[in-house]
């Protein structure tokens, strides 16, 4: 009766765990240059979605940057 109980237990907290998706990231990269094609360096890059920041970073001092955003577990 305690193993029933036990195994029972396990399936119903750990699979819907497990049925969950793993998280994803979008990656974005690129680089920033001025009017006369020079790289900026220090530049503030910001992803924003609906007005709401998401991920942020700066270039580095080529001028490139990377920027990942991770999304939410979906169900």
């Amino acid at each position: 009766m305690k193993w029933l109980l036990f195994f029972t237990l396990i399936f119903a907290t750990g699979f819907p765990a497990m049925a969950r998706k793993p998280a994803t990231a979008e990656i974005y990269s690129g680089h920033i240059t001025d009017g006369q094609g020079n790289g900026v360096e220090y530049a503030t890059i910001v992803l924003l979605q609906d007005e709401i920041q998401k991920a942020g970073t700066t270039t580095d001092n080529k001028g490139n940057f990377t920027m990942e955003q991770k999304q939410e577990h979906i169900k």
